[in-house]
């Protein structure tokens, strides 16, 4: 965009210098062979004025296209800045969490174990699924999982919260193809998802709370639905979340870290692997509950398909 932008100038400019020169030098040449001092004034005023015209015309010219040339590059390194200060921030929350896990995992273990040799199960259950909570969370290879190991750790994390909320939390689960437990996405994307159905729609429900995850495929997508029966939102609230999401490098981000690992992350997160047409999309009715849908793109393989795979860099 940038070299057509600069041929176009030059090629104007060129136009108007051509056109500039040749009335000039026919001003001069009827300068010359002029021999009234006042016709001779004239022209030369005519000679004088076209100058000036060639050179305004010129920075006329140049500068819209050097003003625009000028937005792309600021553009370009304001977004390539961000980029890189999301990936510092990544990779030091990355180290941080990375310090002695295996001392974390030893603690849990000796916790379960005397669990165990103490008849106390329920404890010893709900320490095996925090341990494999933080394993997964920490020590999980790569940027993506399979569907399969992202419903294994939503399945760790509520066997928490049921022992949490007795008899309170119902989960269902519907996947319409097996193979879509093979399909691969970016580490904690239900996870961060559920929990947000449970703390903000569930838990604060006065009766019994349903959790629906649902996941199919369409032509062109995977389909993946969330949806619950809690306290749900209003119009206004939900409009600041839908802003907040919608707003990729606004205050939603900076409060990220207020959130965890919550919506504005996975978010982000689904915007930064498969496109900015991509993320969460959220609804909800007050004391009807939430619904969180999420589309990711398919291959003609029907495979995942990230930003690499659309050409985005």
């Amino acid at each position: 965009m940038r070299q057509k932008i600069k041929q176009k100038a030059k090629l104007l400019a060129a136009i108007n210098l051509a056109v500039g020169a040749a009335g000039m030098c026919g001003a001069w040449f009827l300068y010359g062979n002029l021999k009234n001092g006042i016709e001779k004034m004239v022209i030369l005023c005519v000679y004088l004025a076209g100058l000036v015209w060639v050179w305004l015309k010129s920075i006329q010219i140049f500068e819209k296209p050097f003003d625009r040339l000028m937005d792309d590059a600021d553009e370009a390194f304001q977004n390539k800045y961000k980029a890189e200060t999301m990936r510092t921030k990544a990779e030091m929350h990355a180290l941080q969490s990375q310090i002695n896990p295996h001392f974390l995992y030893n603690t849990l273990e000796n916790i379960r174990a005397t669990a165990l040799m103490r008849d106390a199960e329920d404890i010893a259950v709900l320490t095996e699924a925090l341990s494999a909570m933080f394993r997964y969370s920490i020590s999980s290879p790569g940027e993506t999982a399979a569907v399969r190991e992202e419903l294994k750790n939503v399945n760790n994390y509520l066997l928490i919260q049921k022992y949490r909320f007795p008899g309170k939390i119902h989960y269902y689960e519907e996947i319409e193809d097996p193979e879509i437990l093979d399909y691969r996405l970016p580490v904690l994307t239900i996870q961060p998802i559920i929990e947000n159905a449970v703390n903000h729609g569930v838990e604060m429900c006065t009766g019994e709370g349903c959790i629906r995850f649902k996941m199919f495929m369409t032509d062109y997508h995977l389909v993946m639905r969330i949806s619950d029966n809690g306290v749900g939102m209003d119009e206004i609230t939900l409009k600041n979340l839908r802003e907040k999401l919608d707003n990729s490098h606004g205050e939603s981000r900076k409060n990220g870290k207020n959130t965890g690992i919550g919506l504005y992350n996975v978010d982000q997160r689904l915007k930064f692997y498969f496109g900015n047409t991509y993320g969460l999309n959220v609804m909800s009715t007050k004391n009807v509950g939430t619904v969180v849908e999420v589309m990711l793109p398919l291959n003609e393989n029907r495979s995942i398909k990230s930003c690499r795979d659309m050409g985005r860099q």
